[in-house]
C-alpha cells in the first residue's frame, strides 16, 4: 500500500492576516487570509486538509484563533517557536 506524501502548510501569522504557503504539484500556492475566525473557517471548509500538516509560529494571541479553528477541525497541527533554529530540538 503506497501512502501519499504529507504536504505541509506553513503559516505566517500577524494580528491582522495570515500569509499561507505550500508546495504541491510542482507548484507553490500562496494566500492571504484575514485574522478573523470567520475567514479561517471559511478558508479551511474550501481547502482539502487530507494528508497536509499545518505549522505556524507561536505568536501569544495573534495565532489562537487559528490554533483554535485547527483544533476544532481535527486538522493535524504544529506550533513552533518563530526563535528556534533549524537542528534545535
Amino acid at each position: 500500500m503506497q501512502t501519499s506524501p504529507i504536504i505541509y502548510i506553513g503559516l505566517d501569522v500577524s494580528k491582522d492576516e495570515l500569509v499561507v504557503a505550500y508546495f504541491v504539484a510542482g507548484k507553490w500556492k500562496k494566500c492571504k487570509i484575514c485574522n478573523t475566525l470567520d475567514d479561517i473557517s471559511a478558508w479551511l471548509t474550501k481547502l482539502d486538509v487530507s494528508g497536509k500538516h499545518f505549522v505556524l509560529e507561536a505568536t501569544g494571541p495573534y495565532s489562537e484563533r487559528l490554533i483554535y479553528t485547527l483544533s476544532t477541525a481535527g486538522v493535524p497541527f504544529s506550533v513552533v517557536n518563530p526563535a528556534q533554529k533549524p537542528g534545535d530540538v
